[in-house]
């Protein structure tokens, strides 16, 4: 909060309006204000305003498009983030969320294998990636990531929610004599 008071008062004594409206646009998404980031990033692009880290201005209206559940567009920023950074540490994760949402299976599992790599959210980009796989019919790669969610991580619920998938492919393959 103090961070934005500071930027819209540089804004006042005439500091680059763009520069400082980036800022205020990484600090809505710090405080998890989704719309907020959304509507700062679109306009900061129907501007063309001149950014200074462009890739994390992308990432983040990406990320925040995400989390409001417009999956096509956030994919488009995010691909855009990436085109201007190579590693751009999370990117990849919530890309393969957004794939993941609109059933972009093959897509997503690389996604959240480049994001394992990264080490950004291991827990659950494995918890994810075997998601995907299962909805891919892919059930052994589906139990090693659901076995890897299993120890990646101290999330409860992805651990339940892992040994339930594990307890699924189990009886799956008991039933179909593998």
């Amino acid at each position: 909060d103090e961070a934005e008071e500071g930027f819209r008062q540089a804004i006042e004594l005439g500091y680059d309006e763009g520069a400082c409206m980036e800022q205020i646009m990484l600090c809505s998404f710090e405080r998890g204000e989704y719309q907020q980031t959304a509507e700062y990033g679109l306009e900061l692009l129907e501007n063309e305003a001149r950014l200074n880290t462009p890739e994390l201005m992308y990432q983040r209206l990406g990320a925040a498009l995400m989390m409001l559940e417009r999956y096509e567009e956030a994919v488009k920023y995010l691909d855009q983030a990436q085109g201007l950074k190579l590693e751009l540490t999370g990117n990849a994760y919530y890309r393969g969320v957004s794939l993941l949402a609109l059933h972009r299976y093959e897509e997503a599992a690389e996604d959240f294998g480049t994001s394992i790599e990264q080490g950004f959210l291991t827990q659950f980009c494995y918890y994810n990636r075997g998601v995907c796989y299962v909805q891919l019919l892919e059930y052994d790669k589906a139990a090693e990531d659901m076995q890897m969610t299993l120890t990646s991580g101290q999330d409860a619920g992805l651990i339940e929610a892992a040994q339930e998938i594990i307890l699924q492919i189990e009886e799956y393959n008991k039933n179909n004599n593998k």
